[in-house]
This record gives structure tokens, sequence and C-alpha cells, in this order.
């Protein structure tokens, strides 16, 4: 195990120590990150998460967490009215750690106003680009398509596998197989008025994931399955949750064990 010789030993360590368990193997490793800080203060601090990370991960990887401009109880009201989405400045209320990360120098944010992704590291320009340029909000212009096809991980601290936004890219798979009118009305499109990197006034055009739809999807249903494949992690301390995915093999596996139920005019299982 990695020992951390630093004052903030205690909660650095338990932190690698969770990378460990979570067969994160790959120092050069993608990584998309869910956290609460909330159910992590009684171990860490938003000062131990980034040391834990620059200590365990090299020069090679790239951290990306979300930029979302909301929380999940915002989500309705913003897209209501969602303003002027500025990519400098609006701030990644997903989380804390996120806008802390945001706001750290070397950080860059895709240009898109509701899946805004904040990547740093070896690959973060290159994930974060060209998010804006295609209106399928999770097609292979995205951050999150890019991460896949870079053998990433998504990871949770303090979190569950419910809270996994890729589960998104294995929907957009299934719907070329859906008879189901209900999951085929999975977005809607919206034109968005957004401030570039260089501060000029563009348009973004996106398709948006409707509220019903959003929430159905419970990725938790899936987890007894995920437990027997080699991709899924989890591991609990103190009733704190953690969990790490392998993407590519997630996606795959998903899409396998839902494609003939979204046939059948059914709803995929990790649906409610």
């Amino acid at each position: 195990m990695i020992t951390h010789q630093h004052k903030d030993d205690a909660e650095i360590n338990i932190l690698i120590r969770k990378f460990e368990q979570l067969n994160l193997e790959s120092r050069s490793a993608t990584l998309y990150v869910h956290c609460s800080l909330n159910n992590l203060k009684s171990i860490c601090t938003v000062k131990s998460i980034f040391s834990a990370f620059d200590y365990y991960f090299d020069k090679n990887s790239t951290l990306c967490m979300p930029g979302f401009p909301y929380n999940d109880r915002q989500f309705e009201t913003y897209m209501s009215d969602p303003g002027v989405f500025d990519v400098n400045k609006t701030p990644a209320h997903v989380s804390l750690l996120s806008e802390v990360f945001r706001r750290k120098q070397d950080t860059f944010r895709s240009l898109h106003p509701w899946a805004s992704v904040c990547a740093s590291g070896k690959y973060a320009r290159e994930i974060t680009s060209e998010h804006h340029k295609h209106e399928d909000s999770f097609s292979v212009l995205s951050p999150f398509r890019k991460i896949v096809e870079m053998e990433g991980y998504v990871i949770g601290l303090g979190l569950d596998c419910n809270t996994n936004s890729f589960i998104h890219i294995a929907d957009n798979e299934l719907q070329q197989y859906a008879n189901n009118p209900g999951f085929m009305d999975y977005y809607s499109d919206k034109d968005f008025a957004c401030l570039d990197h260089s501060g000029n006034l563009t348009s973004v055009r996106c398709n948006v994931v409707n509220q019903t739809i959003r929430s159905k999807i419970k990725p938790r249903k899936m987890k007894s399955s995920y437990l027997e494949t080699d991709f899924y992690r989890e591991q609990n301390i103190n009733d704190i949750n953690f969990y790490s995915i392998k993407l590519k093999p997630f996606i795959r596996y998903t899409i396998n064990q839902n494609r003939s139920l979204v046939e059948k005019n059914l709803w995929p299982s990790h649906f409610c």
C-alpha cells in the first residue's frame, strides 16, 4: 500500500486505501468523479481529497468532474429559466468539490449549458473541447464518450452507484432498439444562450433529458448484477459508500442486459 507522509496522512491514506481497494490500478487513469462532501465530512476534507488524487495518480492521468450549473433539486427550475450560461463563471452547483475544481487554474470546462464537464490533466483539453459541437449531449464529441474510449473509470466518493452520469450513454445506445414510446421520448431539444471561453455570446442547441425520464433512472437497481462482474467495485467505511466502474465494459454490459427489454416495449432494468 502507498503511504502518504504529510500532516494530513490519516485522511489522505484513507482515500488512497479506497483507490487501491476500488481496483484503480493505473496511476495514469482517466477518472470521472462523483462526490458527496456531506457524506465524507467525518473522514476527509476538500484539501485531502485533492491531495490524495495528486499523490496517487501520475502526470499522465486526467481528473474529470461534473460541471453542472444545478444540483438535483434545481434541475427543473434551471431548465425553465437557465439564463446565460457563462462557461468561465457560472458555478458548478452540483457539488462543492466540483466548484472548487472548476476554479482551479489548470481546469478546463466544456461549453455545454446543462451537462458541462470539468477536467484537469493530460487529456483535459481534448476531453472538453468539442462538447458543444453536437446536439446530442452524449455524442462521440462529448466528454462522456471520450472518457469511455480512453478506458476511463467513474468513481463515487461518499456515494453509491445510483449516481452515475454514464448511464445516459447506455440509454442512448438502447434507444435504437426501443419500441417503448415513453423511453424513446428521452430527450427534448433546447437552445441555450452561452458565453464561450472568449466571452462571446453564442447559442448552443442540445438535447436535454426530460424530467419524467430523469426521475425514473435508478442505476442502483442493476447493482446486484454488477457485483458479479469484473468492472464494478464497491467499498463501505462507517456506512460511507465508495464505488468504481470501468466504463467501457459497463456500457456494453448494460446495453446487453437491457436490449431485449426495450425491444419488447418494456423499460430498461435500471428504471423504476
